[in-house]
């Protein structure tokens, strides 16, 4: 999801987002502003990932999720999906929405910034909302998941697969070797 600040957005006169398009538009206003729009921590690389997979996300359907999180057939790495998400993810970068320093900036950096109120946007998951809720005290919150995508991740960033339990099972009949 997309944590975000309030009070950035209305000084800014931007409105929550309701497609990459707008998503995009609200970044470059805050960027056009001299302020980075995205905290994040890459020195942590999950993050990264994380927010490449909400990107591929864009392109994805379902047959394609299944591929990737439950190993339901071959995936091509080199498909559309990663592919918009790279090319995507690269120009976001270069166009300013994360900071300079984010190789070298850990993921509870990423957040304090967000905190203080040095950016207007933190993409995390859900667990942040405790912290966020407990330590914001200085400013209005809000939180929204990446707009116009008809697929959400649960956790992009750290994909877990159990499988299926069997239907039946066979109990042994003793203990004893």
């Amino acid at each position: 999801m997309v944590y975000y600040n309030k009070d950035m957005f209305a000084k800014q006169g931007v409105k929550v987002p309701t497609s990459l398009e707008e998503f995009e538009a609200v970044a470059d206003s805050f960027v056009k502003a001299g302020i980075t729009p995205i905290a994040i921590g890459a020195l942590d690389k999950w993050p990264v990932t994380q927010n490449f997979y909400e990107l591929a996300l864009y392109k994805a359907n379902r047959d394609f999720v299944n591929k990737y999180e439950l190993f339901q057939g071959d995936l091509d790495f080199h498909g559309p999906e990663f592919t918009f998400a790279a090319e995507r993810l690269n120009e976001h970068f270069k166009k300013g929405y994360y900071m300079s320093t984010a190789t070298g900036t850990s993921y509870d950096d990423a957040n304090s910034a967000f905190m203080q109120g040095t950016h207007p946007m933190d993409l995390t998951g859900s667990w942040m909302f405790g912290t966020f809720l407990g330590s914001i005290k200085t400013f209005d919150w809000g939180l929204f998941v990446m707009p116009g995508k008809k697929l959400n991740t649960g956790s992009g960033g750290n994909l877990w697969v159990v499988p299926p339990a069997p239907r039946t099972r066979t109990w042994p009949t003793s203990l004893s070797t």
